[in-house]
């Protein structure tokens, strides 16, 4: 499947009076998988086309909620769980850009110290405290209207100093009979009508002022929600629950175990009974926070199944080798067709710098999940098998659950693994070794875990004996004195595991 941020869709510009329509790219992609379900593993291989070295390619899957992050390498030009990119441009940057710089600035011009907010705040008690003053100045000048009109047979002060001005001038005499003065504060009642028009104007201008701030507050206010959108837009695409991981030799480990591999590009989840709903995302990386112009990347996608242990250099699958209750291993595990993998499995353990180990298992009633044989967590014993025993005996539903397994596989390590199974029929053997008895009573063991155990430790007896044969045939003397050597002291060392806990070899022996 390919995958192209290029879908179109309408974008409506609300920022101006009259709204626009325009045709835009998305400058993402999102895709729709399903896992394949059945107990296998499903593969999925990335190829990225169209890389770009100065804007870091992301892709983004989702599962269940967690989602697991995948950056372009500048050294590699591959994607890789490692989100290190230096010298260009991440979607990340552009997140915390819009965040941090663009909507914080918005903020503090409005929620800020000395934003639109305080200075709304500010002109607003400055209004209403002139308010209360024009009020005050109105009541004074209305209650000046009940006072009544006196008149004084005295004459005014400002009589008396045009009279003595007149005396001093010779053109009058000094008496003031005749001039009553009349006191009707004319001349205080128009300064005070003056004060008043004076507070109104000066509220007029606070009205004037908080609306206009008002409006830059909506401004900014919606242009911040654009930004805010925008941004809850890229937090979705990048997924608000990272998946944390664990890197060795280039073999990322999520926390839900799911993993990639850098070397082949494949993150790989793990086999489910059912099939599961999984997101792919591809993220063009705009120039800056604010650009509608985006880098040109496409991804191509490969999904596929695998069984389980797909990818093991050897897979022996032994069905039904041992007699009831018993451990004796009557046949060899190698053949001719094996030759190959055995001598690429010698050349794997004569480079000492790779790690090898042995792992041992029994595991006890197994069950059919459909694609192999697993151990039984929840297993519930039977006395005898049902109807005609010796024809259910036979049957595969019980037959495939008599098995065993060895498998090396070789990649970032060596690693040789051996599992045993037995079906659900009690097991009859006698235990007699007093440690064992101690462990079963313990860990609450049953005969069929520790009878799983004793084959395991058969398997990795043969095993070891087959494959010292098998080195002297296939390696010169040197070398096949460091391969026994390796192997041999490696299978000392191992325990065999039973339940929640471990056998030595000697002990099964």
């Amino acid at each position: 499947v390919g995958l192209f941020p290029y879908v179109p869709y309408i974008e409506t510009d609300e920022s101006k009076k009259k709204p626009t329509q325009e045709i835009e790219p998305m400058r993402h992609v999102t895709k729709d998988f399903h896992t394949v379900g059945n107990n296998r593993y499903t593969n999925i291989h990335f190829d990225v086309w169209g890389y770009n070295s100065s804007k870091q390619t992301t892709v983004v899957i989702e599962k269940n909620g967690l989602n697991y992050h995948l950056f372009g390498s500048t050294e590699t030009r591959f994607l890789s769980p490692d989100s290190t990119f230096s010298g260009g441009t991440t979607f990340q940057a552009i997140i915390n850009d819009l965040e941090y710089n663009k909507i914080a600035a918005i903020n503090e011009e409005v929620f800020g110290r000395k934003g639109i907010d305080h200075w709304i705040e500010y002109n607003q008690k400055k209004k209403d405290a002139t308010e209360l003053k024009i009020e005050k100045k109105e009541k004074e000048y209305s209650d000046m209207g009940y006072n009544p009109i006196t008149t004084s047979p005295k004459p005014s002060g400002k009589v008396k100093r045009s009279k003595r001005k007149a005396v001093r001038k010779g053109s009058g005499s000094g008496s003031f009979d005749g001039t009553p003065t009349t006191e009707s504060n004319r001349k205080t009642r128009k300064k005070m009508q003056s004060d008043i028009v004076h507070l109104y104007d000066i509220f007029e201008s606070y009205k004037r002022k908080i609306k206009e701030l008002e409006i830059r507050k909506q401004e900014a206010l919606d242009q911040m929600a654009r930004y805010q959108l925008k941004l809850d837009q890229y937090k979705l695409l990048m997924g608000y629950r990272w998946a944390s991981f664990k890197e060795y030799n280039g073999l990322y480990v999520f926390e839900d175990s799911s993993t990639f591999d850098i070397r082949t590009q494949e993150f790989q989840f793990l086999p489910t009974d059912s099939t599961e709903v999984f997101e792919v995302r591809l993220i063009a990386i705009p120039e800056s926070s604010l650009s509608k112009s985006a880098d040109e990347v496409m991804l191509h996608i490969n999904v596929m199944d695998a069984k389980p242990d797909y990818n093991a250099r050897v897979n022996l699958d032994l069905v039904d080798v041992f007699d009831s209750d018993k451990w004796e291993l009557k046949q060899n595990l190698f053949t001719d067709e094996d030759s190959v993998a055995v001598q690429v499995f010698f050349e794997g353990l004569l480079d000492r710098d790779v790690p090898f180990c042995v792992v041992a298992r029994g595991e006890g009633v197994g069950k059919w999940d459909g694609v192999h044989t697993v151990k039984d967590y929840n297993a519930e014993e039977l006395n005898t098998y049902p109807g005609n025993p010796q024809k259910t005996k036979m049957d595969s539903t019980f037959q495939r659950l008599r098995k065993s397994e060895l498998l090396i596989h070789i990649d970032r390590d060596i690693c040789l693994e051996i599992n045993s199974f037995t079906d659900p029929v009690k097991s009859n053997i006698s235990v007699t070794n007093s440690y064992i008895s101690d462990a079963m009573n313990k860990y609450g063991l049953s005969k069929n875990d520790i009878l799983s155990a004793y084959r395991t430790a058969a398997i990795l007896a043969k095993a070891k004996s087959e494959l010292n044969v098998l080195a002297g045939k296939f390696l010169s003397r040197e070398d096949a004195k460091v391969v026994i050597d390796r192997l041999n002291k490696e299978i000392e060392k191992a325990k065999v595991s039973v339940g929640p806990t471990s056998l030595k070899l000697e002990l099964l022996n």
